[in-house]
């Protein structure tokens, strides 16, 4: 069984899938502000709360507002949530004493997507683009409202035309 867990600024959500990829069990909570310790705390226990209900060791993946930098291993960019500046993977990491696969959520969407949906390119117009190209995961610099910084992953770069407005499909 596997968990993926929804941190966002607001809430946060677990939900426990099983083999055929179906949602066995799902709970929520609000997302501590302004604490980063508390929302460390919470998110661990709510991984753990749901892990309880499979009986077994799970694989966790976690989506996060923001993105963990290349250069320094520590969230930017979070938007209403208390990660900025913090290495939230490694902690989570050793607070649940395993490995923990953690992407901003617009690239999970874009992943998701891409992967079991219709969705090739997707565009958050909070935290910046998220893309699939051939067949790879591209993490683009991500900056507010949108825009991204021209480079070897960034969509434009590869000629993909992105809506800014918001609504996520490339034109």
């Amino acid at each position: 069984m596997r968990i993926g867990v929804d941190v966002g600024g607001t809430k946060v959500e677990a939900v426990l899938i099983d083999t055929r990829g179906d949602i066995v069990a799902r709970q929520r909570i609000a997302t501590p502000k302004n604490d980063y310790d508390a929302a460390l705390r919470a998110n661990a226990a709510l991984t753990l709360q749901i892990e309880v209900k499979s009986g077994e060791p799970c694989t966790i993946g976690m989506c996060i507002p923001g993105a963990i930098s290349p250069a320094t291993g520590k969230v930017k960019n979070a938007p209403n949530a208390p990660f900025d500046g913090h290495q939230f993977d490694k902690d989570m990491e050793a607070l649940l004493q395993r490995p923990v696969r953690m992407m901003n959520d617009a690239n999970c969407f874009a992943l998701s997507e891409a992967t079991d949906g219709a969705a090739a390119v997707i565009c958050n117009c909070e935290v910046g683009p998220a893309t699939r190209i051939e067949g790879r995961d591209r993490n683009a610099a991500v900056y507010p409202c949108g825009a991204c910084a021209i480079g070897d992953d960034c969509p434009i770069a590869h000629g993909i035309k992105i809506k800014r407005d918001g609504t996520g499909l490339g034109a």
